[in-house]
């Protein structure tokens, strides 16, 4: 029996893909493929510095008493009765790699198909580095994330809080389709619209991140300067490279 048309047209279109991005990876200049590699590849560097710096100034400061106020700005937050459980539960989903893993592969295959093969390869390479950094801070903190609110129903087994990962990747890969998106347009309108659909996606989910008890403050904020560093440095490499399409 021959396999069902469907499975065989997406693997039709996989191999037609792949076929693009090589062919187009190809054609881009050696030294625009080089810068992209190196920037990429030292600023994962100082990302990484950068997660350790995060991580000794977070421990100095909860053994300090400086962070006390957290548990207690958490509370404050469960008591809020227009924002529940359920609600936050959905909201967080969109920063979690059910969502993001997908809207990469979609993003990615379509950068594939427009002749972007470095931006295709920014999309992956931003989700898997922001995953990484934070289980770097997860290796140097293994900081016990908040266990009170709705009983811990939100706290997963074995996984550390600091940084937070699902800020992290958000900022990184909705942070690259915003640029995308703003870099496109001569609207100064739709620029800052793109800019503030990413801030308002940012604010829900690490909002809905905390209102469930998946993290303390410290590990939004942290979350949120790695996955600043990552993209930042993923659009300087693209830049450097001359964000070549051909």
């Amino acid at each position: 029996m021959s396999p069902p048309a469907s499975r065989v047209a997406a693997f039709r279109l996989v191999g037609t893909l792949r076929a693009r991005f090589v062919r187009d990876w190809r054609l881009l200049p050696a030294d625009a493929r080089a810068r992209w590699l190196k920037t990429t590849a030292l600023g994962a560097l100082a990302c990484a510095a950068l997660v350790g710096l995060l991580t000794w100034g977070g421990q100095r400061l909860e053994r300090g008493g400086h962070l006390t106020w957290e548990r207690s700005a958490l509370e404050r937050l469960e008591r809020v009765e227009a924002f529940s459980f359920q609600a936050a539960h959905v909201l967080e989903t969109l920063g979690g790699s059910t969502v993001v893993v997908p809207a990469v592969a979609l993003a990615a295959g379509l950068a594939v198909a427009l002749g972007a093969p470095l931006r295709a390869l920014s999309l992956p390479l931003g989700l898997l580095g922001s995953k990484a950094l934070v289980a770097l801070g997860w290796a140097l903190w293994g900081r016990d994330r908040p266990d009170f609110i709705a009983d811990g129903l939100a706290v997963p087994a074995s996984l550390n809080a600091y940084p937070s990962g699902h800020t992290a990747q958000t900022l990184v890969v909705y942070g690259l389709l915003a640029w995308f998106w703003a870099s496109a347009s001569q609207s100064r309108l739709e620029r800052a619209a793109a800019w503030g659909l990413l801030a308002l996606l940012l604010a829900l989910v690490g909002a809905a991140r905390l209102r469930i008890g998946a993290h303390w403050p410290s590990d939004i904020a942290a979350g949120a300067l790695v996955g600043a560093a990552w993209l930042a440095t993923l659009v300087v490499a693209l830049r450097r490279a001359g964000d070549a399409r051909a």
